[in-house]
């Protein structure tokens, strides 16, 4: 995934005492942890490894220093640490006291128009003592984005140290105190800040009145009672107590009473401006139901970053029933050489706090090193490593040191996105199988598929390509990530297992783990709002409990910390190390239906979803989806012994009626007296039935792998296939890779569908020597039009069955094309009588154009085309029907709701195969009642000189009129000319998009220009 940063106003703290007029003098405290700052390792530059940590043993006029360490022997121009101002602030001074051997540090500060400035501080190099640096902003010599000319244009959002690169083989600290900033922001300077003494006691059980400590920097001596009153809200946000907090000026300790009763609290201290959570819950069950586990990625970007901090988590999870923690490496971070392993970075400190908590670690990667073979950055580049027999000792040598805690490893996270350059499922697959390989005789579990869940859909060979390879003969588990509501749950689940079942693999039922699956909220907060917060609980409760009904194996919630990524934050700990309503209700979960297993439906229950739980004679009945009037009326005479809300609190029962916000309660029955409204034969009730049912027969671990070795370079691919001309020949490349100590002989053969041609192949059979790998060629061609929309499988075997198959996706396939005539005035008649009457469209509305985006969502939307040109201008009309127009975003989503993307390029035919093109995607919607086209492709975000005309038409028709200018988008509108086109007419009714029409690919789930259909440019 990807990474953002934050900083925590709990972390700072800060001293103000004036200086000339209006200014003031910023401190910062150091506290326990370094939470208020975020590390970098120079991206632009890799190799390096960054720590920062509170150093005791350095200490400077008695406080402990702040040590940044840089290792450099790996390469790299930099480290650095950074924090972004809550207030941003005019700033006359910084200063602070450096030790370091390091001749120079660098200092960024980031302005109001956004321009970052680089400044060097000259050092002594003398690294046995503390020097004082004083630094006044000035204009800068070095300078990037905003207006980039060098001006200082305060105030500053952002203030960045960094450690240069100090030689070969070196590693080079900085211990650094007494920071302070001069500012003339008063206000800043004197506000109150604030951290939690320890989180860890946020969590207790019923009856445990131990205050609420939070800990005060830059306090006066006397707290008004206005400024220690508290309040606690519940977890519908209703007010729940209230009072004045102790204050202990010696200790500078704010002491709140402890909330009754179960459940989960928010307090509230206006005064100082301070929230955070509180959890009451009763001890988790007895030897912890491994199937709720949750997704943390400790080992990089934002915090926790150090021992103590990640140590305080993982502390939180194991005092709570949570054992099992989903983890990312960096596989070139950790093992830059073969066998040469670096874990004196995050890494190892996540994997040492995990050790010492009992944490079990699913391993989790998506990059190689480049001695593996994995190439970066040109055209059609392979991530995965290409030199499988180097690998059999370099995971098995991260494992072997830290055991106890790397128990499972996901090998390659999301491959059909951008982190596997949507390579289709031979590539993968093959990975897996050395990963099987080189842990044959251990316990480590391995993990195949990790898919997005983008491409599961009935009509896409998607997961059936991964079958066919073999993926699930070489994987103890198979899983994938869900992001969207708890209802659309039960049709992946069904996709998957209908695919494995037209395979006819004896892996039916292999056990599947869902390793990323939350609801965020929106970023910019320090927590949650109560709305989102609630949302965000239902959403990960109500998956977790569905994807249990249905036999999952283990549900892994996302995400623990506090984790902003684009407009959205996953987190269930808030920025101040407090835990949120999404994370209690998921903790309460993992209490209440630990070891519980699906019995089936409550009959008759008002609920979109009515699933029940039992484990001996007690039963659960879990509600989810209870409608805009927020309650649901039991069945009649069911006997209910109680309910239950998200957190635990009591929901009372009135009139049969249960009534919350929560959109999920809890029924406890008695399981007996519940069998008479059970539903059993339910597809969900078949779904569990296949992974309940599965046996386990082990790992097939082949000693040849079959790994593709296809020239990619003139192939266009998505996680489907390769798409060749339906008239072409290709030559079929692979490597038989031996990765056992002895010699193995493979008898090579092939299986080709009918449309195909076989033109040379050598069946004889192959000696491969040990821990070698031998390159295997032929060549095959297909008939002119004999494909149709079809993938076509070839698959390559050894018929003495030392490997699994190797099976290629091949889609023959010609251009769509489409004709642009010269604009006319009758072409310009949009009143509803000539449009509907006209011809020359084409129309799209067929089923299998249309896409579901997030769930199984209907088509309900038609959609026809036709296209202009002048020698300006090239103009397209899109025609649709759509019965519910629902345009709720603003220009840069606007994709989301009712509009239509436009993915185009200008054709060249002396451009070659993969060169940079000009190339644009946009997308035209009436935003807020304008017509608006917004680029996401290309040269900035506004198209100048190019319009749309939004036009709403009779019986729930609209029309887009698109005029695209020539200078925009670089058209050569000519006779003959050829532009690359493909667009989707994008459905929305309510918040989201629900799906699609289509006319071309290369604008779906991978951006590739070279996909785009073509529209010719006719007299």
């Amino acid at each position: 995934m990807r990474f953002n940063h934050w900083m925590s106003v709990a972390a700072l703290a800060l001293l103000a005492s004036p200086l000339a007029a209006e200014e003031y003098v910023v401190k910062e405290y150091l506290l326990p942890a370094p939470i208020n700052w975020t590390t970098g390792n120079g991206p632009e530059a890799p190799g390096a490894e960054v720590a920062l940590a509170i150093d005791a043993g350095t200490p400077l006029a008695g406080e402990s220093t702040l040590r940044l360490t840089g290792d450099f022997r790996h390469g790299g121009n930099y480290v650095s640490f950074f924090k972004d101002f809550n207030t941003h602030l005019n700033l006359s001074e910084i200063r602070f006291q450096a030790k370091t051997a390091a001749p120079y540090l660098l200092l960024r500060l980031t302005d109001s128009d956004w321009q970052v400035h680089q400044y060097q501080l000259p050092l002594s190099g003398n690294g046995d003592e503390f020097q004082p640096v004083i630094f006044r902003p000035t204009d800068s010599g070095t300078h990037w984005n905003g207006r980039n000319d060098g001006r200082i244009r305060p105030p500053f959002s952002r203030f960045a140290l960094l450690l240069p690169n100090a030689g070969p083989d070196r590693v080079i600290t900085v211990n650094l105190g007494e920071l302070e900033f001069v500012t003339d922001n008063r206000a800043a300077a004197e506000q109150i800040y604030w951290d939690l003494v320890d989180p860890a006691k946020l969590f207790r059980q019923p009856g445990d009145g131990t205050p609420v400590e939070i800990r005060l920097r830059n306090v006066p001596e006397e707290l008004t009672p206005e400024r220690l009153h508290y309040q606690y809200l519940d977890f519908a946000g209703n007010p729940a107590a209230a009072g004045t907090a102790e204050f202990d000026a010696a200790k500078r300790l704010i002491r709140i009473p402890a909330p009754e009763g179960k459940g989960y609290f928010e307090l509230n201290l206006p005064g100082i401006d301070a929230r955070c959570g509180v959890v009451i819950a009763d001890p988790p069950a007895a030897g912890p139901d491994e199937y709720y586990a949750i997704d943390s990625s400790f080992s990089w970007g934002v915090p926790p970053q150090t021992f103590e901090l990640i140590d305080l988590y993982c502390r939180i999870l194991s005092a709570n029933g949570i054992v099992w923690n989903r983890d990312r490496i960096s596989w070139t971070t950790v093992e830059p050489e073969p066998g040469q392993f670096e874990f004196a970075n995050r890494f190892g400190i996540y994997r040492e706090a995990a050790t010492k908590n009992r944490i079990k670690t699913l391993e989790c990667f998506h990059d190689a090193p480049a001695w593996t073979g994995a190439t970066h950055g040109e055209f059609n580049f392979n991530l995965y490593p290409r030199h499988l027999i180097d690998l059999l000792d370099s995971w098995t040598g991260m494992v072997d040191r830290y055991p106890e805690t790397m128990q499972a490893i996901e090998v390659w996270n999301e491959p059909e996105c951008q982190f596997g350059n949507f390579y289709p499922g031979e590539q993968q697959s093959a990975l897996t199988k050395v990963f099987s390989y080189a842990f044959r005789d251990r316990g480590t579990r391995i993990i195949g598929g990790i898919f997005t869940g983008f491409y599961f859909h009935p009509e896409y060979p998607f997961y059936r390509l991964y079958i066919d390879n073999g993926l699930l003969d070489d994987c103890d588990v198979l899983s994938f990530h869900h992001y969207n509501d708890p209802r659309t749950a039960l049709a992946q689940v069904k996709y998957l297992r209908d695919q494995e079942i037209a395979a006819g693999t004896d892996r039916l039922g292999i056990p599947y783990w869902i390793t990323e699956s939350g609801r965020p909220f929106k970023v910019g907060q320090d927590r949650a709002s109560v709305a989102e917060d609630i949302a965000s609980a239902a959403g990960i409760a109500g998956m977790a409990m569905e994807f249990k009904a249905l036999g999952i194996e283990r549900y892994f919630a996302f995400e623990y910390k506090f984790y902003p990524e684009g407009p959205n934050n996953f987190g269930m700990m808030d920025a101040n190390h407090s835990p949120m309503r999404n994370f209690a209700a998921y903790l309460h979960q993992a209490r209440l239906l630990a070891h519980f297993e699906y019995i089936g439906d409550l009959a008759g229950a008002d609920s979109d979803l009515a699933r029940v739980f039992a484990n001996g004679n007690r039963a659960i009945a879990v509600l989810f989806g209870l409608g805009s009037e927020q309650k649901s009326v039991l069945p009649a005479g069911l006997p209910v012994k109680a309910a239950e809300g998200l957190d635990g609190r009591t929901i009372a029962i009135a009139d049969g009626t249960v009534s919350t916000p929560d959109d999920l309660v809890y029924l406890h029955l008695d399981r007996a007296e519940v069998e008479p409204f059970l539903k059993t034969d339910t597809e969900a009730m078949r779904l569990w039935r296949y992974a309940h049912d599965f046996k386990d027969r082990g790992r097939a671990a082949k000693p040849v792998v079959l790994q593709s070795d296809l020239e990619v370079e003139n192939l266009t691919f998505d996680a489907l296939g390769y798409y060749i001309e339906d008239y072409g020949r290709i030559r079929m490349k692979a490597k038989f890779n031996n990765l056992s100590d002895r010699e193995v002989k493979i008898a090579p053969a092939l299986k080709l569908p009918y449309q195909a041609h076989l033109y040379a192949f050598d069946a004889a059979e192959v000696t491969v020597p040990p821990k070698t790998a031998l390159p295997f060629a032929f060549e095959i061609g297909f008939e002119p039009g004999r494909a149709g929309r079809n993938f076509l499988r070839v698959e390559l075997f050894d018929r003495n069955g030392n490997a699994t198959p190797l099976v290629w996706s091949i889609q023959p396939t010609a251009i769509p094309e489409a004709e642009a005539r010269p604009l006319t005035a009758a072409a310009e008649k949009f009143d509803w009588a000539s449009l509907r009457d006209s011809g020359n469209w084409t129309d799209i509305s067929a089923p299998e154009n249309w896409q579901a985006w997030e769930g199984d969502f209907k088509q309900t939307i038609q959609a026809k085309f036709r296209a202009f040109w002048t020698p300006e201008t090239v103009q397209l009309q899109i025609l649709v029907h759509d019965p519910v127009f629902a345009q709720p975003f603003q220009a840069a989503g606007s994709w989301q709701g009712d509009s239509v993307q436009i993915s185009l390029r200008q054709d060249d035919p002396d451009t070659a195969y993969g060169d940079s093109v000009n190339w644009h995607e946009f997308t035209a919607a009436e935003v807020n009642g304008q017509p608006t086209l917004f680029r996401h492709i290309g040269p900035g975000t506004q198209l100048p000189n190019s319009s749309l005309e939004f036009i709403r038409l009779p019986e729930d028709h609209y029309l887009y009129v698109l005029n695209l200018d020539k200078a925009d988008f670089g058209l050569n509108p000519v006779p003959g000319a050829t532009i690359g086109l493909s667009f989707l007419v994008n459905n929305c009714t309510t918040d989201r998009r629900e799906g699609f029409l289509k006319w071309g690919e290369g604008i779906i789930m991978r951006k590739d220009h070279n996909r785009l259909n073509s529209l010719k440019l006719v007299q």
